[in-house]
């Protein structure tokens, strides 16, 4: 997957799934500006660090819209911005 520009992160709501023995919780979906986007393809997860605070990093296909979506695990939110081709 190439990613071009991202837009601004926000906060967004998701739904999740922590299966048993899973590596990361699997996303179902993302609540972004009013809208349910479902999630189609994981096509990345990785770490990533800021200082003490550690994210949980994924890319993800919603049908036509891609999303970099980030758990803070240090506040326990999440933040999603679109990406650009």
């Amino acid at each position: 997957m190439s990613v071009g520009s991202l837009s601004a992160e926000e906060a967004v709501e998701v739904s999740v799934i922590y299966r048993d023995g899973a590596a990361y919780p699997l996303l179902q979906a993302v609540w972004w500006r009013g809208e349910r986007f479902n999630v189609s393809t994981i096509d990345l997860v990785y770490p990533e660090r800021d200082g003490a605070t550690t994210f949980l990093c994924y890319f993800v296909s919603c049908d036509r819209t891609q999303f970099r979506v980030r758990l803070n695990t240090r506040r326990q939110i999440w933040l999603a911005c679109t990406t650009t081709a």
